[in-house]
């Protein structure tokens, strides 16, 4: 099957070969049923999100907020995603992931009406992913992410002028946009139901190439 976003046309998206998920005996887990969710499927709309420019963000920093402690150094900052990001099971870890490896930032300031780069940064990072259950479908919402942030030259008007600090913090703002964006899109992949019943307590698990969902099921009134 295919995931995409609608009139997005992109180079495609990581595949990851694996083998058919062991979803166990269900006596031996003591569940009603359990679901797995590919890497593959999460990882095309992903793909889909990038190739649709939904990922490629803009954010001003004039007056309060983000920008207040930066005076007249910059203006806005702008957000390009190089290469769609993809999810990640760490079996051995024990969580699910999203990698994002090349997200480049640009921080802008306007004078006299020219747009002037005044610093750049590329970005990589891990977005933890909380796995739950919600009116009968898996929903993935990313966590605190964790960043490497290197300031590079190219592109750049003159000197850098922004303290790594700075530029850090900045990027921690724009990565939780683009992982508020990826919230929205991963809110609901169904579970088929059971007539007469709801869903229950839940677990979950990574395994090679899938997320496995776990669960039982309760009898409705």
């Amino acid at each position: 099957s295919n995931i995409v976003v609608k009139d997005a046309f992109g180079p495609g998206y990581v595949y990851t070969p694996t083998s058919m998920p062991t979803v166990g005996d269900l006596r031996s887990t003591g569940q009603a049923f359990r679901v797995a969710l590919a890497d593959d499927a999460v990882n095309q709309v992903l793909a889909s999100m990038h190739a649709s420019g939904m990922l490629e963000l803009s954010f001003d920093l004039e007056g309060e907020g983000d920008g207040s402690l930066l005076g007249d150094l910059a203006d806005r900052v702008d957000l390009h995603m190089l290469q769609p990001p993809v999810l990640r099971a760490d079996v051995e870890g024990g969580s699910v992931e999203i990698v994002v490896g090349d997200l480049l930032i640009d921080i802008i300031n306007v004078q006299d009406g020219s747009e002037l780069v005044v610093t750049r940064a590329a970005i990589s990072g891990r977005l933890q992913l909380k796995v739950s259950v919600e009116s009968g479908a898996i929903k993935l919402t990313t966590m605190t992410p964790e960043l490497w942030v290197d300031i590079i030259s190219d592109g750049v008007s003159g000197a850098n002028l922004l303290a790594y600090d700075e530029v850090e913090q900045l990027a921690t703002v724009g990565i939780v946009r683009v992982a508020n964006v990826i919230d929205e899109m991963l809110s609901g992949f169904p579970i088929p139901s059971v007539a007469g019943t709801s869903i229950g307590e839940t677990t979950f698990e990574p395994e090679d190439g899938y997320v496995v969902v776990g669960g039982s099921l309760t009898q409705m009134p």
